[in-house]
């Protein structure tokens, strides 16, 4: 399995497929057309065609639909760490398949796309498209819109969600409480008439998990964000990697620099493991969860 990996993800020193262009290519990763149309998959990874592919032209258009719904809406973000984490637990992969929309987090769902045919699209990760979006919805309505911050913990908490929310006045609490307590923490600061916009900043896979608890306790409108370390990274708690790191794709390799004890196994790790992951799941047949289980402890 790693010697089919290694010949289509070329990595380091290996040397590239002549038949590829030079088009899309990422710190050494060759992804132009890579798999599209493979004739060895055998089905769609169901994860992977859950996702809403955007453009950056589709984002408004997006937003506007996301204004209309009716009823409590989950917006998700899929990564290479969280394609992993649900190929290990049915419950988590479940969670993402509930959420109303899954968008296209990093260069590894960009691959897993083209692997199972379809267009990768813009990248929209949420350090970026979650300021943008909450200041497209809320603009100067303030009085029809209530804010939430949910995740990390203080001072980057209060931090986090004063940068983010643009000053605008938000109920906030810390990122290590059970499911039943944000429930009640919402509804203990909901104002009936108004549309609550809540950012989940706990990390995968829990966010996902407390994202769908709220959700079915909610009769109104409103938006639930999974929004991983947001809060963090609005607080400067963690720097984001520059411009030129993000371009190439390279933002990961960025993160486990300054986070290493944290994040190697995610990464050193999980990307080979994510790449047995996709592989094996655009080859076989059937639904598989399970596996491999190098990363089973990683919280």
């Amino acid at each position: 399995m790693f010697i089919f990996v290694r010949r289509i993800f070329p990595l380091g020193g290996a040397r590239r497929p002549r038949l590829l262009s030079s088009a899309n290519n990422f710190h050494g990763l060759q992804t132009e057309n890579l798999f599209m149309k493979n004739p060895l998959t055998k089905r769609m990874d169901p994860l992977i065609g859950k996702l809403k592919l955007l453009d950056e032209s589709d984002t408004r258009p997006f937003i506007s639909e996301l204004k209309k719904r009716e009823s409590p809406t989950i917006l998700g973000f899929l990564n290479q760490h969280g394609y992993n984490i649900a190929q290990r637990q049915p419950a988590v992969l479940d969670s993402f398949l509930q959420v109303n929309y899954l968008l296209r987090d990093g260069i590894g769902i960009k691959m897993a796309c083209s692997f199972n045919g379809r267009d990768p699209k813009a990248n929209l990760n949420g350090s970026d498209f979650i300021p943008k979006l909450i200041e497209d919805l809320v603009g100067e309505s303030h009085d029809r819109y209530e804010l939430f911050a949910m995740g990390t913990r203080e001072p980057w908490l209060s931090e986090g969600a004063r940068n983010l929310f643009g000053n605008r006045h938000f109920h906030a609490i810390d990122g290590f409480k059970s499911p039943e307590e944000y429930q009640a923490f919402y509804q203990q600061h909901h104002v009936p008439g108004r549309f609550p916009i809540i950012v989940l900043a706990m990390g995968m896979p829990k966010q996902e998990r407390v994202a769908l608890h709220l959700q079915k306790a909610m009769d109104t409108r409103a938006l639930l964000i999974c929004g991983g370390a947001i809060l963090d990274f609005s607080a400067q708690r963690f720097p984001r990697a520059p411009v030129v790191f993000r371009r190439l794709g390279l933002e990961w390799a960025f993160r486990m620099l300054i986070e290493p004890r944290r994040l190697f196994k995610r990464y050193a790790i999980g990307i080979p493991v994510f790449f047995f992951y996709l592989s094996r799941n655009a080859l076989s047949n059937s639904r598989r969860v399970g596996g491999w289980n190098a990363l089973k402890r990683e919280p």
